[in-house]
């Protein structure tokens, strides 16, 4: 499962900025599709290809729009460009997001893979729990964006990006009922601000 998960979450970035800007195009197009997919491995990899600055305007609209798997890249691309209190904020949001999507799979021990992918950004998740002043920024940021989440639009969700990696039984359904997932959240903000 750990390697798994290591696969999911490449981090890193390698490339020249000549090499971005030749080809910009290309990587923004296949990120959106890849993201669009939820071929989350390959975004991952696109992203760690990338200039950091390039990213954050093209990872912003994901994050935003709940996607877990774009929140910690879009984490990532904040810390990397020294905006530690917003890579904090993003981070404490996509911590959030992981357990509500493994709260929404039939298999309890999805649970378990948390750990695994917060260990998949060892240095971002150390700085935003660095100083106080950060954590408390952090904190009440993440808190009053998750309360704005629009409820209704829970359902249309894809949890089965951390479903698959406990469960790939074929016939099984991986998440619980959609009828039940804005009250799972309700639980969840509750404990997160707890």
């Amino acid at each position: 499962i750990i390697s798994l998960c290591s696969l999911l979450f490449i981090s890193g970035y390698s490339y020249a900025e000549d090499q971005v800007v030749k080809q910009n195009e290309d990587w923004t197009v296949q990120l959106d599709n890849a993201l669009k997919n939820k071929k989350y491995r390959t975004a991952a990899t696109l992203a760690s290809n990338q200039n950091s600055a390039a990213l954050i305007g093209r990872l912003k609209p994901w994050a935003e729009n709940n996607d877990t798997v774009s929140q910690w890249l879009y984490a990532k691309a904040l810390y990397d460009e020294k905006r530690y209190e917003d890579s904090a904020k993003w981070t404490f949001i996509a911590f959030f997001f992981t357990r509500y999507d493994a709260s929404l799979c039939t298999n309890i021990y999805a649970l378990n893979l948390e750990k695994s992918i917060v260990d998949n950004y060892p240095e971002v998740v150390e700085k935003s729990r660095s100083d106080r002043e950060t954590i408390n920024y952090a904190v009440s940021e993440t808190i009053d964006y998750l309360k704005d989440v629009k409820l209704d639009n829970l359902t249309t969700r894809s949890p089965v990006w951390i479903c698959e990696l406990t469960d790939r039984l074929s016939g099984r359904e991986l998440t619980l009922p959609s009828k039940d997932w804005r009250n799972i959240y309700e639980s969840r903000l509750n404990q997160f601000i707890k």
